[in-house]
């Protein structure tokens, strides 16, 4: 028989065994546990790594949401072209064309016939839409191109919702259902807000981003497309 010494001893060794045993178990499931951790971090990272791309890659595709800005000066020029292109869309242009061309094929035809002051008449009949209107225009436009307000630069951004305005620290946001309808011109994109108000993009403004301003438009408003010159 084992005196009491003996099984005490015996008590405390297998006691430490099993405590290391423990010990070593509870080791080994931390370092599971941790492993588990550590993968599921990096899935984690891994997935919101992916996500960020997916984001970034459907911004780029949404580009509307980004806006597009334009700063905008206007000219002389921009504002007859403007004017050309009202005084000749559509059926007046038509009807411009055929005049013109009916008065210079009856002055070529009958000019031996013609009296000198009839033969005045039909030389300012082919001029009328070919150099007076051109030129009155033209004369006109320089005047405006003077005015303080058209001077001063606009600075216009065209996003998935509208447009935003600001000239002369005067800011105006319109929701595509407030525009009147846009138009596009050879020269030329044209948002209206009314019949008798526009804001006018000279095609040097937009020629790298004309796909994009013309998806927008085609998406939210009613284009105006004339067959014109201007």
């Amino acid at each position: 028989m084992l005196d009491n010494k003996e099984v005490l001893e015996n008590i405390d060794e297998i006691n430490k065994t099993n405590t290391t045993e423990n010990m070593e178990s509870v080791n080994v499931e931390c370092k599971n546990k941790e492993c588990k951790a550590v993968e599921t971090l990096e899935d984690n990272t891994k997935v919101a790594s992916e996500n960020t791309q997916e984001n970034k890659e459907d911004l780029s595709k949404d580009w509307t949401n980004l806006g597009i800005d334009l700063d905008i000066k206007l000219n002389e020029k921009d504002i007859w072209l403007f004017s050309m292109y009202h005084a000749n869309k559509g059926f007046l242009g038509f009807f411009n064309l055929l005049f013109t061309s009916v008065s210079i094929f009856y002055l070529i035809k009958n000019f031996a016939i013609l009296a000198p002051s009839r033969r005045l008449l039909f030389v300012f009949c082919a001029l009328m839409f070919t150099v007076i209107q051109p030129t009155s225009l033209y004369i006109k436009a320089k005047k405006q191109a003077k005015n303080k307000y058209i001077k001063e630069p606009i600075h216009i951004a065209i996003f998935g919702e509208g447009v935003t305005v600001e000239q002369a620290g005067v800011k105006g946001d319109f929701a595509w259902d407030n525009v009147y309808k846009t138009a596009v011109s050879k020269n030329m994109l044209i948002i209206y807000l009314s019949k008798a108000r526009a804001y006018l993009i000279p095609k040097r403004y937009y020629d790298d981003n004309y796909e994009k301003i013309l998806k927008v438009l085609s998406e939210n408003t009613k284009i105006e497309k004339n067959i014109s010159l201007f």
